[in-house]
């Protein structure tokens, strides 16, 4: 009788731990991806990728890392995921004007087809109205307080709503790009049919490097934190097939812990999402070749050059003109309590 009282211990003991083990996996997002078999799942259309990083801004702060984020994506996707040369487009410093981003989002639109998947990477300033909390992309001659200069966010999930690719993943690295989501919603299980199941339905996701808040330009190894991570992943990532879940669930808590700002993940707000996901695939998954030849875009000529120069100054002197406001601030309030007139 003691030893049947012993084994049922040890069998409650062992069910406690694994519904313990399950609730915390639960609780703290673990997801384990299932194993499948390399090329067993079948991807009919080509893959396309739009690449954005603007360092040299003419009329706002200028960022450090934004150019070299996009470039080193573009090396990724080529030499391990298998996208064809003529297939990613580049727009880089002062090329990436309002005229020229639209543009590509609309000729992406044209080029995609159906079963095409599509990734648009953007590195640059977002701005943000407080007031109606209506998110923007800045242009390379965006100017400060200036809305009609930037590119709406709403403009642009319009542009993805109407592309006819079954997949289009937005991934931005910019200020205040969490208005781009709408809510959230649960995964699908995770089981062997989770590949096929994400890949046949139409999908608009999108993955920010924050929410609603400012981010930083500065991170690791000449990348911002979130790129660093970002590409760390897509280096290092050794399964045959990767998804937008899975990428936020491995970096998120990186960002998190090496940063003030919150990455988000999910399909993007009144964009024709229909539950799927855009699928990475190796190129050793595929048999695609490994191409490393540098891509050299073919876009509208650049703009002229802008003097800057004050505004770039603009800051020393605000700063200046706040210490002599507080210089007087301090003589008024000596002469108040001194009874000294002019």
């Amino acid at each position: 009788m003691r030893r049947l009282t012993f084994v049922s211990l040890l069998l409650f003991g062992f069910v406690f731990l694994v519904s313990a083990s399950a609730v915390l996996a639960e609780k703290r997002g673990v997801a384990v991806m299932p194993q499948v078999a390399v090329d067993s799942l079948p991807i009919t259309g080509d893959y396309w990728a739009l690449l954005i990083g603007i360092d040299q801004y003419q009329h706002v702060p200028k960022l450090q890392s934004a150019v070299k984020d996009a470039q080193a994506v573009r090396e990724v996707l080529v030499q391990r995921y298998g996208f064809a040369r003529d297939h990613v487009i580049e727009i880089i410093n002062r090329q990436a004007t309002r005229k020229n981003i639209e543009d590509a989002l609309y000729q992406l639109r044209k080029k995609a087809g159906p079963q095409d998947s599509v990734l648009i990477y953007y590195a640059g300033h977002g701005q943000i109205d407080q007031e109606d909390q209506i998110g923007y992309w800045v242009p390379v001659e965006g100017e400060a307080q200036s809305p009609g200069t930037f590119i709406s966010n709403a403009r642009i999930r319009d542009e993805i709503a109407k592309m006819k690719a079954k997949h289009v993943y937005l991934v931005a690295d910019s200020c205040f790009s969490g208005t781009l989501f709408a809510s959230g919603r649960a995964l699908p299980p995770l089981n062997d049919k989770f590949f096929q199941r994400l890949y046949a339905n139409k999908s608009r996701w999108g993955l920010t490097s924050g929410m609603n808040e400012p981010v930083t330009d500065q991170g690791k190894d000449g990348h911002s934190m979130f790129a660093y991570f970002f590409l760390k992943l897509l280096k290092e990532n050794e399964d045959p097939y990767l998804v937008p879940s899975h990428i936020y669930d491995q970096i998120a808590p990186l960002i998190g812990r090496n940063t003030d700002q919150q990455p988000r993940s999910e399909p993007l707000q009144n964009a024709g999402d229909e539950g799927g996901q855009f699928v990475f695939r190796l190129a050793s998954a595929s048999g695609s070749p490994v191409l490393v030849k540098p891509i050299s875009p073919v876009l509208s000529p650049p703009p002229k050059d802008v003097d800057v120069d004050a505004y770039n100054n603009l800051d020393s002197l605000t700063k200046l003109a706040e210490k002599r406001e507080q210089a007087w601030a301090k003589v008024q309030t000596f002469a108040a309590q001194k009874s000294v007139t002019r």
